[in-house]
């Protein structure tokens, strides 16, 4: 008898245990939310419905979505006036999937914590005042298949860790004031379709390691202050149909292996000290629609077949020092086009009226 006693009360133990650790992960969570909404000047969002309304539950919170067991998974709030620093509390929300805090005025470092939201899919704190630099735990948020923190003003180095987000399909890092050099890391994200960090201070070269991509359709690394050779390791993505890296300090030759990528639509180049040829292997690509190539210091002729681009609209290899005479086959092309070859711009529009 004294046995089953032992048994039953051991059970309940567990039972009660088991419970009060739900409940708790529960209480957790609406006090993590109390916290978000007094830091973040709750009074003066643009909705704020049964946000600490008595009786109200949190599930009925604007923003707010429970999973089955009632902890918070989804914390949607984007252009609803937040105003102050997200509070470290929010490292605890560990159910939480989707995060959306875009298009506020949020400011100030994001917390340490936030490293550990292991469950978290969707991160888009995108259009707000964050400022400080990336932590290296971000790279704990392995399930992580967004990360939009474009337009904002974060600085310092990018963290190495990113390259253990493995299931990141969507990295957004442009209009910031990021600096150093490229994690060489960020060629271990095999599932990236888009890699944008734009608009930054970012310098040292492309790191080789990026040609691993092969998944990748947008690499945008527009003005920033990049250095040395495009690597010809970016012929090996295939997939790419956007790639961009004007206005940076690139030099030497524009590689052969850029004729690998016949899925490219738009090659933007523009604004570098890039020498060397033309390659004749761009004719290859007859997907592209923009090629932008000015403000080089590129030589030699024009491509004779560059009429093979049957969806060219735009040719821009003004201010270089290119020679030779304009290749005939560029009446070949079919679309309305702009074109401009040194100092001379003209528009096509021979099958267009």
């Amino acid at each position: 008898m004294k046995y089953y006693k032992l048994v039953i009360f051991s059970l309940l133990i567990i039972l009660e245990t088991s419970q009060l650790f739900s409940q708790c992960n529960r209480t957790n969570d609406s006090l993590v939310l109390v916290s978000i909404y007094n830091n973040c000047l709750g009074n003066g969002w643009t909705n704020k419905t049964n946000w600490l309304v008595p009786g109200k539950a949190i599930s009925t919170w604007y923003g707010v979505k429970l999973n089955t067991s009632g902890c918070v998974e989804s914390f949607i709030m984007s252009s609803n006036k937040m105003n102050g620093a997200v509070p470290d509390s929010i490292g605890m929300l560990k159910s939480l999937k989707i995060l959306t805090l875009s298009n506020n005025n949020l400011s100030g470092n994001l917390p340490v914590s936030m490293g550990g939201l292991v469950a978290l899919e969707e991160l888009n704190l995108s259009s707000n005042k964050l400022n400080g630099p990336i932590h290296p735990s971000f790279g704990n948020m392995v399930n992580l298949k967004k990360m939009l923190l474009n337009l904002n003003n974060f600085s310092g180095n990018l963290p190495s860790a990113i390259g253990n987000l493995k299931e990141l399909v969507t990295l957004h890092l442009h209009q910031n004031n990021f600096n150093g050099p490229i994690p060489a890391t960020l060629g271990n994200l095999s599932k990236l379709d888009e890699l944008l960090i734009s608009q930054n201070q970012l310098i040292g070269s492309i790191p080789a390691q990026l040609g691993n991509l092969t998944t990748l359709r947008s690499l945008i690394l527009s003005q920033n202050k990049l250095t040395g050779n495009i690597p010809p390791e970016i012929g090996n993505m295939t997939n790419l149909s956007f790639f961009y890296a004007d206005e940076n300090l690139f030099t030497g030759n524009i590689p052969n292996q850029i004729g690998n990528l016949t899925n490219l639509k738009e090659i933007w180049l523009h604004k570098n000290q890039l020498t060397g040829n033309l390659p004749s292997e761009i004719t290859n690509l007859t997907k592209l629609q923009k090629i932008l190539f000015n403000d080089n210091k590129l030589s030699g002729p024009i491509p004779a077949n560059i009429g093979n681009l049957s969806d060219l609209i735009s040719l821009h290899l003004s201010t270089n020092m290119l020679t030779g005479s304009i290749p005939q086959s560029i009446g070949n092309l079919k679309k309305p086009s702009v074109y401009c070859l040194e100092t001379t711009c003209f528009q096509v529009l021979s099958r267009f009226h």
